[in-house]
């Protein structure tokens, strides 16, 4: 300063200030990226997982599509039986009460993705549609089986009890074991109106739960393509 060097000596001080200021946002951003890489990798490992779960819940989806399927042909049965045909005698197979169509689906990396936070999955598309397919669609699936379930269980079960007794086709079982090895059905001698309306009942509940299990089937194909897309890129 006595040698009035003053501006010298500023400039040179500012020059060392926004050098350590460029070294600090240059190592910041290396960090930005270090860490966006490592997102990055939890997020495909993530999306992989999902993929395989979506598969697996495709396949048992297959099983309960052929059993709502299924259901509803004897249904179908059981009703032009009475209705059409007139039979005095109709025999109802006690799976038809026990067996209802159950998804089970896989949800570990649905779950590991919300642990992590759902915004992991960068792409916005993806990530609305895997929400909206965990948080809103098998939601939908689940309440369809469960108003089908209270309807066997809480009204056509009761009423079966009523009107016809538990039997088996085999006569001549010595043992309750060969009697439990059959199949066992429930016997009426006349179908009624109210027999009818839960028929038709369980025929429309049925139905709906089927389009609903088809459009699941639709939404996970369609995922498991947006997820191989978004591996790719």
């Amino acid at each position: 300063m006595e040698q009035n060097k003053t501006s010298k000596y500023l400039k040179y001080a500012i020059g060392e200030i926004v050098l350590v200021v460029i070294g600090i946002l240059i190592a910041l951003q290396i960090n930005n990226w270090n860490e966006d890489r490592k997102l990055r990798r939890t997020e495909m490992k993530l999306l992989l997982e999902l993929k395989e779960n979506l598969f697996e819940t495709k396949e048992d989806l297959k099983t309960d599509i052929d059993k709502a399927i299924n259901t509803l042909e004897v249904t179908d049965s059981l009703y032009q039986s009475i209705v059409k045909n007139k039979k005095q005698m109709v025999s109802i197979n006690m799976d038809y009460i026990y067996e209802v169509p159950l998804l089970f689906p896989k949800l570990s990396a649905y779950k590991s993705i919300q642990s992590y936070g759902v915004n992991i999955i960068s792409n916005d598309s993806l990530r609305k549609m895997i929400t909206s397919f965990y948080e809103l669609q098998l939601e939908r699936v689940k309440f369809g089986e469960l108003i089908i379930r209270e309807l066997n269980e809480q009204e056509i079960k009761p009423y079966l009890d009523e009107i016809s007794i538990p039997e088996s086709q085999c006569e001549k079982c010595e043992s309750l074991l060969d009697l439990f090895s059959r199949k066992n059905f429930y016997f009426i001698k006349k179908g009624d109106t109210k027999l009818i309306h839960f028929l038709k009942e369980k025929f429309l509940l049925l139905d709906g739960l089927n389009n609903r299990y088809t459009d699941t089937k639709q939404q996970i194909e369609n995922m498991i393509n947006a997820i191989n897309n978004e591996l790719k890129s």
